[in-house]
């Protein structure tokens, strides 16, 4: 699995285990979720800009992100997080020109503008 911001590669710190029983007690079916370790640059603002400048009951530690997604963050992480994603896609809409594949710069143009578009909204900027 990898870092929905930085995309690093996340390593694998244990498994849960949760059983489904029937009626009688017996165990019918058993599954194993991977627990996951936080990602290692969460607090190198070169690849977490969001987290640089944070606020809020989580801003102690840097590990303890709410785990709803961006829905429990302050405003001004959203916004960056939004920045942050619309000028990568930017960047690999330069790469993808630079390399001569037009339909894959097509779709990065397109998330780009996705996520510029999310920043104005969140801004109030429509």
């Amino acid at each position: 699995m990898r870092c929905g911001v930085c995309h690093a590669t996340l390593t694998i710190r244990g498994h849960r285990t949760k059983e489904y029983r029937d009626d009688s007690g017996h165990v019918y079916k058993t599954r194993r979720s991977p627990i996951y370790n936080p990602c290692p640059r969460i607090n190198d603002a070169a690849f977490h800009p969001a987290v640089a400048n944070r606020e809020g009951p989580w801003a102690q530690g840097g590990l303890n992100f709410p785990r709803n997604g961006l829905k429990g963050r302050m405003l001004q992480d959203r916004i960056a997080h939004a920045e942050a994603m619309s000028s990568r896609y930017l960047g690999n809409y330069n790469e993808e020109i630079a390399a001569g594949r037009t339909r894959g710069a097509e779709k990065m143009l397109a998330k780009s503008q996705h996520w510029l578009d999310v920043a104005n909204k969140l801004r109030g900027n429509t």
